[in-house]
């Protein structure tokens, strides 16, 4: 008997789905989140980079191969050591040549110190599609075809086992319409894969159009290139002032890289840098804590505040107190760098996001408040007895 329109054979069938039961997972058992660079690029997934032509999108990519060759930092952020790889379509060899031994200057290496994880290609003048768009009909409906190329450079990259791939640029490597949401989606979803099999991650280096410059998108084409990947970052020179209210476009070798999104950590931040001797770098000047800065020091101090808790510790809300957080988290080795001043700013964001609350304990003669991570509790919290009596003056049970 027919059950609809069509019966659906063996071979139509859909393969499984792997449902997963999330009362299954255990507390405490999941994977953290892993960063190839804190905000900006997380394993396992793309990151489309945005800038105007000339702004030096290539170069700072350029600065990540070797800063990742070398385990250094990129602006002021912590790269691992990696292998990399790296796809430019828009500048030649002797180019890219001349601003690695700029990079290799600053960073005060030799190109044998980068111990053969730094490869790449120019591909200017040659056909660079990775994927293209066939089909009849409707231009949406149009199926993904990987190229030739594709497979080479897929190739490559298992070879040299690189974790951090670069594609310089989208309007190059892209072979399909950049207006049509399912062809910009399925795009970056098979660029993902190049990194997924070593852990690592893609950059993809794209032009914004004259319009997205004025509307504050700062991409072209559809929404989807915002949707589809789990970060962006943009890359501009800062508005300077001159006479009135007009603004001065004029030369200058500074530089502001924005993220525009991060889906898995704060985004809005920003890192002041500049063009210097062949090398965009970091500002020395420095008026505020980067995003990212801020993030490491709110992980740091929510991990040494489960960590103290679970070996006893009641960790005083009041930073001015020695038992508060801000005193016993720095001096744990994971948080020696973090100023108490820092500390006690950490600990305000993290109250006001929920990410840790605060808690009264103890007999109504002598109650006090104390601070935890949301998803740990204290001895006793819950009305019973603790099962020792807390030392208020050093933090501890006894």
């Amino acid at each position: 008997m027919s059950t609809g329109p069509r019966d659906m054979d063996d071979h139509n069938r859909p393969a499984p789905l792997r449902v997963r039961d999330a009362s299954d997972l255990v507390e405490g058992k999941i994977a953290k989140r892993e960063w190839v660079i804190p905000s900006v690029l997380v394993r396992r997934a793309v990151t489309l980079f945005t800038g105007d032509g000339g702004v030096g999108k290539s170069l700072m990519t350029q600065c990540l191969q070797v800063a990742g060759a070398l385990g250094k930092d990129w602006l002021g952020l912590p790269v691992p050591v990696m292998n990399s790889f790296g796809v430019y379509c828009e500048d030649d060899d002797d180019e890219l040549d001349r601003r690695f031994e700029d990079i290799c200057k600053y960073y005060g290496c030799s190109f044998k110190d980068l111990d053969n994880r730094v490869r790449y290609i120019s591909r200017v003048g040659e056909e660079n599609e990775l994927v293209q768009y066939v089909g009849r009909g409707r231009s949406d409906s149009f199926k993904p075809q990987k190229t030739p190329l594709f497979h080479a450079i897929n190739e490559e990259i298992k070879d040299s086992e690189s974790q951090l791939i670069i594609l310089d640029t989208a309007g190059d490597v892209f072979g399909g319409n950049e207006n049509i949401r399912s062809q910009v989606r399925s795009f970056v979803n098979i660029i993902r894969k190049l990194a997924i099999p070593r852990n690592g991650g893609v950059i993809l280096t794209a032009h914004p159009s004259k319009s997205s410059l004025v509307d504050g998108s700062n991409f072209s084409g559809s929404t989807a290139w915002h949707g589809s990947v789990r970060n962006r970052i943009f890359l501009s020179k800062p508005k300077r002032r001159a006479s009135g209210d007009e603004e001065d476009d004029g030369p200058t070798d500074d530089r502001v890289l924005r993220i525009m999104k991060s889906n898995y950590s704060q985004g809005g931040g920003k890192i002041d840098c500049k063009w210097e001797n062949g090398v965009i770098v970091e500002t020395h000047k420095k008026t505020f804590t980067s995003t990212f800065e801020k993030l490491d020091d709110d992980r740091k101090l929510q991990e040494a505040a489960a960590y103290l808790i679970q070996r006893g510790s009641f960790l005083a809300a009041d930073p001015n107190t020695r038992n508060a957080l801000a005193v016993l988290a720095r001096n744990l080795p994971s948080c020696k760098d973090i100023s108490w001043k820092s500390a006690v700013a950490a600990q305000d964001r993290m109250i006001e996001s929920g990410k840790m609350v605060l808690v009264e304990m103890g007999p109504k003669s002598r109650r006090r408040t104390y601070i935890r991570p949301s998803h740990i509790r204290y001895p006793g919290e819950d009305g019973t007895p603790a099962p020792q009596q807390a030392n208020h003056d050093e933090g501890r049970l006894v």
